[in-house]
């Protein structure tokens, strides 16, 4: 898929708290390269009421510079992930992103960062420090060593070289659905753990150490990434081991069935399944039709890969007499009117 830059939207979260000496170099840094490359971009701005006229600051520029702004002040200090989750919920891009306030990702990258999923060849760009073109200046050694048994930590969760990254881009489909929980600073964690996509594109930058302002990385925030991490393993195992071991027993389960119903059937008749969906996430829609061989499918929803014709079990969108036999597979227990269902498929 290819997607026209100035067509799709981009919506990039911010969030701040007493950044009163960066946010509007970031902003004016931002919008440029916006303009620059005809990008289709919002900022959302959350402040954490900040007490040294960050929000003054963002309202002032907004008006006198036009920029597209949402700006939002929560009236107390609730976090960095509650913070990017909250300016996901007012975002109206198809391309959702978020970036460090202080100055420490790089608005020129946002470019590189954006293209690739314009393209429609990755769902999720990382900025990465860890891998080559990528790195980290004036960091102190302390915060060197925190970071890697950090990134050594989220090694079971993700395969990524830098999952501690907090510049990040990707498709809003990734997150329907997914219950993303605002804890700690690696909301980028979250996503990268319960996200759908099939494909992460690392993008080299250099993270610049803060000149201004004081980092908002303590003790606490440490404590809430272990008890993150808990609970994205547990994820991870369920999704890794339990789930996929459930899916196979219910292959099993319906392969069963499947033979069962297909010794009473006649061989190579006139068939159609009803409610032809997938049975469970590991099988594929029809199965049943594809397991026989032969017959023809009807669904509520587009199905496709098989015969197959959309149709509901209570409107069948057939004639008398199409066909010789009648299978509802998957679908007749979960029918409001199972006698009128009955009576249709006993035409």
């Amino acid at each position: 898929m290819n997607l026209s830059s100035d067509k799709i939207k981009i919506s990039l979260v911010i969030p701040t708290l007493n950044e009163s000496n960066n946010i509007e170099k970031l902003l004016d840094d931002v919008f440029f390269v916006s303009k620059k490359n005809k990008l289709k971009l919002e900022v959302i701005i959350v402040d954490d009421n900040s007490n040294d006229g960050t929000f003054d600051i963002i309202k002032r520029v907004k008006k006198d510079k036009g920029y597209d702004i949402k700006a939002i002040c929560r009236r107390e200090k609730k976090g960095l992930a509650s913070a990017i989750l909250d300016g996901i919920n007012v975002s109206t891009g198809d391309i959702i992103g978020f970036m460090d306030a202080d100055l420490s990702h790089p608005p020129e990258k946002i470019l590189d960062m954006t293209s690739p999923i314009l393209k429609g060849t990755t769902e999720i760009t990382l900025g990465s420090r860890l891998i080559k073109g990528g790195g980290v200046t004036n960091w102190p050694e302390k915060r060197r060593f925190t970071s890697r048994i950090a990134t050594i930590l989220a090694k079971p969760v993700t395969k990524v070289y830098d999952p501690m990254s907090g510049f990040f881009f990707f498709r809003k489909e990734v997150i329907d659905g997914v219950r993303l929980i605002p804890r700690g600073y690696k909301i980028g964690l979250e996503i990268l753990a319960k996200g759908s996509y099939n494909n992460v594109l690392e993008v080299p930058y250099i993270f610049k150490n803060r000149s201004d302002g004081k980092s908002k990385l303590g003790m606490k925030q440490n404590i809430e990434y272990i008890i993150q991490l808990i609970d994205l393993y547990s994820f991870t195992i369920r999704k890794k081991i339990f789930l996929p071991l459930f899916d196979s027993l219910r292959e099993s389960y319906h392969y069963s069935r499947y033979n069962k119903v297909k010794r009473v059937l006649p061989f190579n008749e006139e068939l159609l399944d009803i409610g032809c969906g997938k049975p469970c996430n590991s099988m594929e829609d029809g199965s049943f039709i594809k397991f026989l061989g032969y017959g023809t499918g009807m669904d509520i929803k587009k199905c496709t890969g098989f015969n197959f014709k959309q149709g509901s079990i209570t409107d069948i969108p057939f004639g008398a007499n199409s066909f010789s036999a009648v299978t509802a597979m998957e679908v007749l227990e979960h029918v409001e009117d199972r006698n009128l269902a009955l009576k249709n498929i006993t035409f």
